[in-house]
């Protein structure tokens, strides 16, 4: 990962792992881009990618939301 510069938080699973992480999470796709909440909960576990113009939008609501609770 580190040869291509990836930006953002890469993860990998090792092979062992690999069959645990996809279920565990319902990725049947890859590359797959979760939005996690301050706490490590999953909010959006097939989110758009950081690309996608919406995504500042949807960010900006639940930031929103997250300071009134």
């Amino acid at each position: 990962m580190n040869d291509k510069k990836l930006e953002g938080i890469q993860l990998w699973a090792d092979p062992d792992n690999h069959k645990l992480v996809t279920q565990a999470l319902n990725i049947l796709q890859i590359p797959r881009f979760l939005l996690l909440d301050p706490k490590g909960n999953i909010v959006d576990a097939n989110a758009l990618r950081p690309s996608d113009k919406r995504i500042r939008s949807l960010l900006d609501k639940l930031l929103t939301t997250a300071d009134t609770k």
